[in-house]
């Protein structure tokens, strides 16, 4: 089964967050017929994220699925300090970022350079050690929007050390001045699927 699941992601703009210079980020995903017909799923999440280094500030998760609904809004802190009433404080390792975050800071990382990042990533649940490396330094990848030379990054997600060797995720970044993400491949033990690159606009 293709073209089950259309995911949006956008820059919602920059803006101070509690004071501090921050990115907002967006991501949507909804279901498709005929998947939608037994699973509807319409989930959002927004990020904002330090300006600097993309560090994660807050984190929200609304999400809609099979009829039951939750929002969570989660204030990262690597700090003690009093906990906010609009949102639910978690503490973190300095430097943690969000999923989203996390995907954009992929960005901001000349891979011609570097070959291996590595970040703490709070993923709304739990807080994993995350690391980024080339796995293929340039290939032809062919999407919806068309065919791009890009670079495949492999994650590995570390919890307490061990590996979580059930899943693979593999982001194919193109070799454009934005290192515009066109494949996302994912595997686990029991399927695989893969969200493509359909239209990208000209924000970062």
């Amino acid at each position: 089964m293709s073209d089950v699941v259309s995911a949006l992601i956008t820059v919602e703009g920059q803006g101070p967050f509690m004071g501090r210079p921050s990115w907002h980020f967006k991501t949507q995903f909804h279901t498709r017929n005929p998947l939608r017909y037994i699973a509807p799923v319409d989930d959002q999440f927004d990020s904002y994220s330090a300006q600097s280094d993309l560090a994660g500030y807050q984190f929200e998760m609304y999400t809609h699925q099979s009829g039951k609904s939750e929002t969570r809004i989660l204030r990262l802190s690597s700090t003690q300090s009093p906990a906010p009433t609009d949102a639910t404080q978690v503490q973190v390792l300095p430097g943690t970022r969000d999923p989203l975050g996390f995907a954009f800071y992929l960005r901001t990382i000349n891979w011609e350079k570097t070959r291996e990042v590595r970040s703490p990533v709070y993923d709304g649940h739990k807080l994993y050690d995350v690391q980024a490396q080339v796995a293929t330094p340039s290939e032809e990848v062919a999407v919806q929007a068309g065919k791009f030379v890009a670079t495949g990054i492999s994650i590995h997600v570390f919890d307490h050390g061990a590996e979580k060797s059930d899943f693979k995720i593999t982001i194919w970044l193109a070799k454009d001045a934005s290192r515009t993400p066109v494949l996302l491949e994912v595997e686990t033990a029991l399927s695989s699927g893969r969200i493509e690159l359909v239209q990208a606009s000209s924000a970062r």
